[in-house]
């Protein structure tokens, strides 16, 4: 190395290298550098020459790099899973429909999916707003549905969230 270092000295190219060096203390990793300079007395050209010990942050890049790797796997199958559950999202939305009732007015609103209850999306909800309420829900869900009413009909304005199978237009 020392022939390297003054060749490229000698040239005025500077000089840089991570060496390994064996001590007491087992092999550390110590970067040298060299470049052209004067002697401040004689003014003769001379070697500048400046080595550290920066084992310790070698081996964080070390783990650093073997963090990312495993970081970028996890990541990679987070994003597959959430594409996966974005999926089965958008299609639960797009068959899900959500219904408001006004039952002292029995006025109803249904979300913009007629297309979960078989209706297509061109036709208005009106179809199903001059229906009866009731009449769109599946009959072995009614009943849930009114004991549902009873137990929360004392809090006036109050929600009710509760899961019903509703009939399509074929009354499946």
């Amino acid at each position: 190395m020392a022939e390297r270092i003054l060749a490229d000295v000698t040239q005025g190219r500077a000089f840089s290298e991570e060496v390994q060096a064996v001590s007491r203390n087992g092999t550390r990793i110590n970067p040298v550098t060299a470049r052209r300079g004067r002697d401040p007395v004689t003014r003769d050209l001379i070697a500048i020459l400046s080595e550290e010990d920066v084992t310790a942050m070698a081996l964080l890049r070390v783990r650093q790099r073997h963090a990312n790797r495993l970081l970028a796997g996890s990541v990679a199958e987070q994003s597959v899973r959430l594409r996966a559950s974005e999926e089965r999202f958008s299609l639960a939305a797009e068959l899900a429909a959500v219904w408001e009732w006004n039952i002292p007015k029995d006025r109803s609103h249904l979300s913009p999916s007629p297309s979960a209850l078989g209706y297509s999306a061109d036709k208005p909800w009106a179809i199903l707003r001059d229906r009866r309420a009731l009449a769109l829900i599946a009959p072995e869900a009614r009943q849930s549905l009114r004991r549902a009413f009873v137990e929360n009909h004392h809090v006036p304005g109050d929600t009710i969230d509760h899961e019903i199978r509703r009939l399509t237009r074929d009354g499946e």
